[in-house]
């Protein structure tokens, strides 16, 4: 029995752009649609047409830009559903912010997504071995020697992790509230990425086929893939290549 195991090489072997920096630069995009106030050739030329989008990306795109409405003098909603659930999930995204603003300032240790899990690894071990206990004030984290935890912590609006059935200035918040609010927040960037790869890279036609697996005689398929680009291509164009019985 042959056994195939993929996992989002797979993906970007068939130039599908699944790398985290296309996520990023997709989430960055749409984010800036929900406050853009000039016109559309100026947001196209100045966040579309330098970063090499995928032209059905790019498509995607310039129709969340197209379904806003107006939503008072500093922002936008949108018609389209799902373009509004990226808007809300966005919107004040601790996880977001950080990682878009050391990608942008090119301060990411490497360039997979398990250096991208990292980065969110290192914040949570670093304030971890601070905090005594998750009741006690939640207090901020300055390093000399650790850049990271500096960016994050000018990002983080601590007022938000106020307990919001307290009105009480004098309230301070807890690590339990980081721990609760700043884990909504990865679950609300998660669901991002979920529709980034669903709504735009899973419509994306593909047009090439990796050589090295094209011979292949496959029966299982192990897949660690963020995609159904196997299923979709089993079925359109490895029909000759691979065995149906997976």
């Amino acid at each position: 029995m042959n056994i195939l195991v993929i996992g989002n090489g797979f993906d970007l072997a068939h130039d599908l752009p699944t790398s985290y920096s296309d996520v990023l630069n997709f989430l960055q995009a749409i984010n800036i649609t929900s406050k853009w106030r000039g016109e559309k050739n100026e947001f196209i030329n100045t966040h579309l047409s330098n970063k090499n989008f995928n032209s059905h990306v790019s498509d995607y795109i310039i129709n969340a830009f197209d379904s806003r409405t107006k939503k008072g003098n500093s922002a936008f909603k949108n018609s389209n559903p799902i373009i509004q659930e990226l808007y809300d999930n966005l919107d004040n995204n601790i996880w977001y912010t950080y990682l878009w603003d050391i990608y942008s300032m090119g301060k990411m240790k490497g360039i997979n997504w398990i250096d991208f899990e990292g980065e969110i690894s290192h914040i949570i071990e670093r304030i971890d071995k601070e905090e005594e206990n998750i009741y006690l004030p939640f207090r901020k984290i300055t390093s000399e020697k650790d850049e990271k935890i500096n960016i994050f912590f000018s990002r983080l609006p601590i007022a938000q992790f106020y307990e919001k059935n307290i009105s009480s200035n004098e309230y301070n918040s807890t690590f339990r509230n980081f721990l609760d609010i700043s884990y909504s927040d990865l679950r609300r960037l998660v669901r991002c990425i979920e529709i980034y790869l669903t709504e735009c890279v899973e419509t994306i036609p593909i047009t090439k086929i990796a050589p090295n697996i094209m011979e292949l005689t496959i029966h299982k398929v192990l897949n660690f893939n963020y995609t159904h680009t196997f299923t979709s291509l089993s079925s359109q164009v490895f029909f000759p290549y691979f065995s149906r019985n997976f």
